[in-house]
């Protein structure tokens, strides 16, 4: 499967060499290509640099993880490519190192340590004042 991958930050640069080990078509991009050739280079020919829009129609799939600062750009460059594709957002907003509301610093759980990973910390205990927001399903 050829995959395009819109970013090659940490979180980018990891999918794109996971899908390059699984024996895919990387097409990767950054704002800084010049930075990309130990990532090329580490994919056995499966990794290739590309700009945004030649990487969004490269890929049969898109995974779209550039830092929350670029994102529009990246959109604004992609979105012809993007149509009817498969797009697997992996944007957020938060800084890593940043304290997240709802969360305990040091929680296990998404984010926290141990097997939710590294960062700020899981899920803060139910406040049950708040039981009348919860998310729709």
């Amino acid at each position: 499967m050829r995959i395009g991958v819109i970013g090659a930050g940490q979180l980018g640069g990891t999918l794109a060499t996971w899908c390059a080990e699984s024996g895919h078509e990387v097409a990767v991009t950054s704002r800084h290509p010049d930075r990309l050739t130990d990532l090329v280079a580490h994919g056995d020919g499966h990794i290739r640099a590309l700009t945004v829009p030649e990487a969004a129609a490269f890929g049969e799939v898109l995974f779209f993880a550039p830092n929350w600062e670029s994102a529009r750009e990246a959109i604004d460059l992609a979105h012809d490519a993007m149509a009817g594709k498969v797009v697997i957002d992996a944007t957020n907003p938060a800084r890593i190192d940043a304290p997240v509301e709802g969360t305990i610093p040091g929680a296990p759980g998404p984010g926290g340590p141990g097997p939710g990973g590294p960062g700020p910390g899981g899920p803060a205990p139910a406040d049950p004042a708040r039981a009348d927001r919860a998310p729709a399903a």
